[in-house]
């Protein structure tokens, strides 16, 4: 069964910069796409399999 992921506001607020941060230095938001997609497929992959990550909280 798939867990829900809760994001503190730091989390998304960092997440959001660093997309940016690509985004505004490649002038591309190809770079910025695929490391979401990125993220997005390990966070996939926490929710199906959480017992496979070590929890840092």
């Amino acid at each position: 069964m798939a867990k829900e992921i809760i994001w503190p506001k730091r989390a998304s607020d960092d997440r959001d910069e660093i997309l940016n941060y690509w985004f505004h230095r490649n002038k591309s938001k190809r770079y910025s796409d695929k490391l979401d997609r990125i993220l997005n497929h390990e966070i996939d992959s926490i929710k199906i399999h959480p017992k496979v990550f070590v929890r840092t909280v």
